[in-house]
């Protein structure tokens, strides 16, 4: 199993919308990731708006295996919630990837 922790800050607003919609639709997108991508076994997504000023959204992936991680950057779903996401946080994206 492959963990990747993904750490991001939201723009205050963006897309015509405020960090915390946004914030919203991060997770709501990334949920339904779930089920639909092969070898994508759980997403998480935090956030973190009132707390951290750095960092306010960490989304936790984890994969069955490394091709199971390759495959899901380029399925054409996560590519949606990619080009969202890009509009809507920092350039700043720090990731950890880990074996489990």
């Amino acid at each position: 199993m492959i963990r990747q922790v993904v750490l991001m800050k939201l723009k205050e607003e963006a897309e015509h919308a405020t960090s915390e919609h946004n914030g919203r639709l991060i997770q709501e997108g990334m949920k339904r990731l779930e089920g639909v991508i092969e070898g994508l076994d759980s997403v998480q997504v935090w956030l973190g708006l009132e707390f951290d000023r750095k960092y306010n959204v960490c989304i936790v992936n984890d994969f069955v295996s490394r091709e199971a991680m390759e495959a899901y950057g380029a399925h054409p779903d996560h590519q949606k919630m990619r080009t969202f996401i890009h509009k809507v946080v920092e350039d700043d994206r720090p990731a950890f990837n880990c074996i489990l």
